[in-house]
């Protein structure tokens, strides 16, 4: 269960910047790495760090 806040923040995957170090500090955004997974997280709280998945990234046919 999660703390209940409105601070959500997007996941970024890939090579992170100078600028996204700056706005994880803010928590405005959470740096995931550089490998996505299909269970890897899409939104994380900024306050108590819960992960947040979507049921499904991809469509497989």
């Amino acid at each position: 269960m999660f703390c209940g806040s409105k601070r959500i923040a997007t996941y970024i995957y890939g090579y992170p910047s100078y600028e996204a170090f700056k706005e994880e500090e803010a928590g405005k955004i959470a740096i995931g790495g550089c490998i996505v997974e299909m269970d890897s997280p899409v939104w994380k709280c900024a306050d108590c760090n819960h992960d947040f998945y979507q049921k499904s990234l991809f469509h497989w046919d």
